[in-house]
C-alpha cells in the first residue's frame, strides 16, 4: 500500500518533482499463532478472538491492504491499546491515517513511532514527507537527513533532500543527492531528469542533454523530457533532433501546452513567424482549457508582440 503524493511538472523553468510514496504497513510476525496467511483467512472469515498486539497489527495491515481503512484504524488502535510502546502498530496507523489525508493524526503517530524507536528510518521518511505536504520544508530537510543517517543507501530520501536543496538554490547539495540517488539506483529516471534540469540552470546543457536522454531511455513515455530536450537541442541549433523530440512529444501528448511554446519558439528563431504564432496560439489555449493563467497570459504578452 503506497500513498500517491507524487508531483509533476509543467515547464522546464521549474524543477521536476516526483515525491516519493509515503511507505509500507508493516507486517510483524507472531510465532505463537497461525502463520500470517492462516491468521488472514481465519481471523477475517470467522469469529475467532483475537488476543495480541501483533495479531491486530497484522489483521490490521490485511485491511489496510484492501482499502478497508476504518477498519484498518480500529485494529492498530487496538494494538497500541493492548501494548502501548508498539511502534510498528504507530508506524502502521500513520500510514491509514496518511491514505485518509488525516495529516496531523499521522504525523503525531510517525512522531511517537520515532519516539519508541529512533532508528525507524521510514518512520522519518514518512513524517518528512508529510511535513512537505504542509510546506514545512526545514522540517522535512531534517526528517530526511535523519531518515540517510540511519540508512544510507535510501534512495528516495536522497532524492527527496535533492528536491529541497534545489528549490532553495543550493544546487551543489541538490546535484549531489541526485547523483547519489542514481549512484543507488542507476534507473531512477526522476534523479536523471531533475539532475537535467539543475545542469540546465548552470548552463551545462550537454550534461542536461545527456540525463534527459537517459531518462527517457528508462521512461520513453514521459512527455516532458523530449519537450525540454527538444528545447536545448533548438539552443544548439541542432532543429532536427529539436523538431523530432517535440513531435514526439505532441504524438505522446498533444494537450502538452509546454510544447507548442517551445516549437514556436523555435520557428520564430527560423523566423517562420506565421508558424510561431500558431503554436503559441495552441499553448495559449491549453493552457486557458489548464487552467494555467499565468502561462496563458505570458504567452498572450508573446503574441501580442508578434502583432497577432
Amino acid at each position: 500500500m503506497t500513498l500517491q503524493y507524487c508531483r509533476t511538472i509543467l515547464s522546464l523553468l521549474f524543477l521536476s518533482i516526483i515525491s516519493g510514496c509515503v511507505t509500507e504497513t508493516q507486517k510483524i510476525p507472531d510465532a505463537t499463532k497461525p502463520t500470517f496467511e492462516q491468521e488472514k483467512f481465519l481471523e477475517k472469515k470467522s469469529s475467532i478472538k483475537l488476543s495480541s498486539p501483533e495479531a491486530y497489527n497484522n489483521r490490521g495491515t490485511v485491511y489496510a491492504e484492501e482499502g478497508q481503512y476504518e477498519s484498518a484504524l480500529s485494529d492498530f488502535t487496538q494494538a497500541i491499546s493492548l501494548n502501548p510502546e508498539f511502534s510498528g502498530a504507530y508506524f502502521n496507523r500513520g500510514i491509514v491515517h496518511s491514505k485518509l489525508n488525516q495529516i496531523k493524526l499521522a504525523i503525531a503517530d510517525f512522531t511517537q513511532a520515532i519516539s519508541l524507536n529512533p532508528n525507524l528510518a521510514q518512520a522519518y521518511y514518512n513524517r518528512a514527507i508529510l511535513y512537505l505536504q504542509q510546506g514545512q520544508h526545514e522540517l522535512a530537510l531534517s526528517d530526511f537527513t535523519q531518515a540517510i543517517s540511519l540508512n544510507p543507501k535510501y534512495t528516495d530520501a536522497y532524492l527527496e533532500r535533492g528536491v529541497i536543496y534545489a528549490r532553495q538554490a543550493r544546487r551543489e547539495l541538490a546535484l549531489s543527492d541526485f547523483t547519489q540517488t542514481i549512484f543507488l539506483n542507476p534507473r531512477h529516471f526522476q534523479a536523471y531528469r531533475n539532475r537535467a534540469i539543475l545542469y540546465l540552470q548552470q548552463g551545462q546543457f550537454e550534461l542536461a542533454i545527456a540525463d534527459f536522454t537517459q531518462a527517457i531511455s528508462l521512461n520513453p513515455n514521459q512527455v516532458e523530457l523530449y519537450s525540454n530536450r527538444g528545447l536545448l537541442y533548438a539552443r544548439q541549433d541542432k532543429t532536427a533532433l529539436a523538431l523530432a523530440d517535440y513531435n514526439q512529444a505532441i504524438s505522446l501528448n498533444p494537450e502538452y501546452a509546454q510544447t507548442y511554446y517551445n516549437l514556436g519558439l523555435l520557428h520564430l528563431k527560423l523566423d517562420d513567424r506565421e508558424a510561431a504564432k500558431s503554436n503559441f496560439q495552441k499553448a495559449q489555449q491549453l493552457f486557458i482549457i489548464q487552467d494555467k493563467t499565468a502561462e496563458a497570459s505570458a504567452v498572450s504578452r508573446l503574441l501580442k508582440t508578434l502583432g497577432q
